[in-house]
């Protein structure tokens, strides 16, 4: 793997209490500090951010592209990098299934570097079934750094989620083997755009993760990381697979 595995909390909107937010967050970061051999990154629903100001596991669910201005319900990069983030969750599946689109990504990305934000750019195919599964995934790859030099790309870490295979309505658990095959064909589609800078480009999975298949992805599938959802709710389940991960 590259570096320390990457393991992200995304508690997308969830605690329902500042009170939880906070216990869970101690919880967590008691453990992530014992696990020197993992990075661990908490992004919490944008109301809670301001909470764990200036810790240095912290990171946020979305950003606005623009530094300032008439943009109802946004949050600035000047904004997290006042609180402290780190890194910034963009193009998730549930952001793209309310309308955000590759350019609106693209935006981000630029915001991102600009302002020394860590962009997690999440792409990935809602089926298997789909012939041209691998031409989608690519496209939204190449339009994540299409505006930004290629000397920014080992800046970017990627997160590969099969929609098809995420949450109730899933088909089926995607396996480390098919991770791992798309894992090379993202860093393909980034070396054909950015040549050697592709190579230190850390491309995680997201899809349904837990302790029973953490050490599958992270070794069997080759992850550089892990974009944990429902898992990452209870800290002893979350603190579970940070123990996994830093005694590989």
């Amino acid at each position: 793997m590259n570096k320390k595995p990457l393991i992200i909390a995304n508690w997308k909107m969830n605690p329902d209490t500042a009170k939880e937010a906070l216990k869970n967050f101690k919880e967590i970061k008691n453990v992530a500090s014992a696990h020197k051999k993992v990075e661990t990154v908490i992004c919490p629903p944008m109301g809670y951010v301001g909470l764990f100001k200036d810790e240095t596991l912290l990171g946020a669910q979305n950003m606005f592209y623009a530094e300032s201005g008439s943009y109802t319900g946004e949050v600035s990069p000047l904004m997290l990098g006042d609180l402290g983030v780190n890194y910034v969750i963009l193009g998730h599946s549930e952001r793209r299934a309310l309308g955000e689109t590759n350019q609106d990504i693209a935006k981000k990305v630029v915001s991102c570097i600009k302002h020394s934000l860590t962009p997690i750019v999440c792409v990935g195919e809602s089926s298997r079934d789909a012939d041209d599964y691998s031409n989608f995934v690519a496209d939204q790859v190449r339009q994540a750094v299409s505006m930004i030099p290629v000397e920014a790309v080992p800046q970017l870490v990627f997160a590969y989620e099969p929609i098809w295979a995420i949450g109730a309505g899933a088909e089926r658990p995607a396996t480390a083997e098919e991770a791992k095959e798309m894992k090379l064909f993202i860093r393909k589609t980034l070396t054909d755009i950015a040549g050697d800078y592709a190579k230190s480009v850390r491309i995680m999975y997201g899809g349904s993760t837990n302790p029973a298949n953490t050490k599958d992805f992270l070794v069997n599938g080759e992850a550089d990381g892990l974009l944990v959802g429902g898992a990452s709710l209870d800290p002893k389940t979350f603190g579970e697979m940070l123990s996994i991960a830093n005694n590989l």
